[in-house]
């Protein structure tokens, strides 16, 4: 195992169950409640960004047949209503 990466399943974290429920590829259209909830948790829970963008990395690079656009549409929605960090 290569120093940094990590073998852990990103969708195994709430963050990540969360993300993988709204973006399955099954969905036609995004469902902007799921978006907004999600995007919620990322800016209110302290590891929210990182298992958020751990499990849309995932979601994108798996997307091989390009049927559904949502992770982006996610990620993109997640950008545009992020809060900047305090920290």
């Amino acid at each position: 195992m290569a120093l940094g990466k990590s073998h852990r399943n990103p969708f195994a974290t709430s963050m990540g169950q969360h993300i993988e429920n709204a973006t399955v590829a099954g969905l036609q259209t995004e469902h902007w409640g799921q978006f907004m909830h999600i995007c919620d948790i990322i800016n209110t829970v302290h590891d929210g960004p990182k298992d958020a963008i751990k499990a849309l990395k995932k979601r994108i690079s798996k997307n091989y047949n390009h049927k559904s656009n949502l992770p982006c549409h996610l990620l993109t929605y997640a950008y545009r209503t992020s809060q900047p960090s305090n920290a």
